[in-house]
């Protein structure tokens, strides 16, 4: 049977998506099992169904829109109901999505109630091989297609980085570190997400794209609530940014004051993080974040537990204290002086960062 053949028989199965609900899935990566002879592509999404939230919801946002002022029919009332539509759907739970990647059939975990789904394939050198001059990117993206039911055309298209075993990575904040939030102070915070256009941070892009020339990769771990997904990787895309793995925060507006979709962000960085350490042991990291709330505490904890593996900590300067302040020679007290850098302009840093990947 030819692959063509197979693709479309595989493909006119029955599958959980019915023609009313949304399937997104997110920029992932694929790495090297540990022998080195076979891939691992890991998979993540959401589905979901548009319609009413629930009265919390809508309290909630009325409460935003009142915080910024937004004016009735003005093209920030316009921009606010595109950004926070996602999180007024209704997550579909226990539904079971499958893709077609290459010759293979992958069926992902259940989705949970949240509407996030997982998987995961095992592709051999030859296939995966096979499947990068398939699709001949340059940056080594591979697609895959979720499987729909009879008569529903919709090609629900994914992407997955492949990234060889050696080599430096770049793991990212977004928010004040790449993109100007301003999440100290709320009001600003609110409308720099939910009603402004996203600006970039000055240099950022590219110190960033210089990095990508020199071979890194990009792991992009935030913060930030994954019903933003859509705006951010338009931002990512059309500034344009090195394209990466996104990792963003899970939560329900439903389930959480709205002050708290940015706040408690260590627990979801530093399970991304290990991740993505534990998946590349032979590669080495740059970490880049800002000075806005814990980047600082987190890389300096993500470093002493990987001296090997971490070359350098690189944090924006948003709230004016200098390298000297009792916060930095804190949380990076141990740690080689060399190791870490605040900066305010990346240019400052620029020379320190390319050294580091040749």
């Amino acid at each position: 049977m030819s692959t063509l053949v197979m693709m479309a028989a595989i493909l006119s199965g029955n599958s959980d998506i019915r023609r009313d609900e949304t399937v997104i899935f997110y920029p992932t990566y694929a790495h090297p099992s540990k022998d080195g002879k076979s891939w691992r592509v890991r998979l993540h999404g959401i589905i979901y169904e548009l319609e009413e939230g629930s009265k919390k919801c809508s309290v909630l946002l009325s409460a935003i829109r009142k915080s910024v002022k937004i004016e009735k029919n003005s093209p920030e009332a316009k921009t606010f109901e595109q950004r926070t539509r996602l999180f007024l759907v209704d997550n579909e739970g226990g539904k079971e999505i499958a893709v077609q990647l290459g010759r293979h059939r992958v069926k992902c975990a259940r989705s949970g109630s949240n509407g996030h789904f997982a998987g995961h394939a095992i592709l051999n050198r030859d296939e995966m091989r096979e499947l990068l001059k398939t699709n001949g990117d340059s940056r080594q993206w591979v697609e895959f297609v979720a499987e729909t039911n009879p008569g529903d055309a919709r090609r629900i298209i994914g992407r997955v980085q492949v990234i060889p075993a050696g080599g430096v990575s770049v793991i990212s904040d977004f928010d004040d570190t790449i993109k100007i939030t301003n999440v100290r102070n709320r009001k600003e915070l609110l409308a720099n997400t939910f009603t402004r256009d996203f600006q970039a941070a000055p240099g950022m892009k590219k110190l960033y794209r210089a990095l990508e020339d020199r071979g890194a990769r990009f792991h992009y771990v935030s913060g930030s609530p994954w019903q933003l997904y859509p705006v951010i990787a338009k931002f990512l895309r059309d500034t344009p940014f090195p394209q990466g793995s996104l990792h963003l925060k899970s939560v329900r507006l439903k389930d959480s004051s709205f002050q708290n979709l940015f706040a408690k962000q260590r627990e979801n960085k530093m399970k991304a993080i290990e991740q993505i350490l534990n998946d590349f042991p032979e590669r080495t990291f740059l970490l880049f974040g800002d000075s806005g709330e814990e980047d600082p505490e987190i890389y300096g904890e993500i470093a002493r537990k990987h001296p090997d593996r971490i070359v350098g900590v690189f944090i924006r300067n948003v709230t004016e204290q200098s390298r000297e302040d009792s916060r930095y020679t804190s949380v990076f007290e141990d740690l080689n002086a060399s190791l870490w850098f605040v900066f305010d302009d990346p240019q400052d840093v620029q020379k320190a960062v390319l050294e580091l990947v040749k």
